[in-house]
């Protein structure tokens, strides 16, 4: 999947910014100590975990897988060649 606009809602600030699946890049709102809240197109979303690129100031945030569980890649048992 590539990376969309999206409109996101930081701690009640809005801010325009990208969304990939469960990832999320978006501009740091001024005075901002601690992520408390996340909306991405209108819908509150639970975040994962977050850090602030702190060269320009943006929040990268990984987003609570939906459910709370990952799938496990599954095998055949067979190798694959190139």
């Amino acid at each position: 999947m590539a990376w969309e606009e999206a409109k996101i809602k930081v701690n009640g600030v809005d801010v325009e910014g990208y969304v990939n699946e469960l990832l999320v890049e978006c501009p740091m709102p001024e005075d901002m100590k601690e992520l408390k809240s996340l909306t991405v197109n209108g819908k509150a979303v639970t975040i994962g975990a977050y850090e602030v690129d702190i060269r320009d100031n943006r929040l990268k945030i990984i987003l609570e897988i939906p459910g709370g569980t990952q799938k496990e890649a599954k095998s055949d048992g067979e190798s694959t060649k190139g």
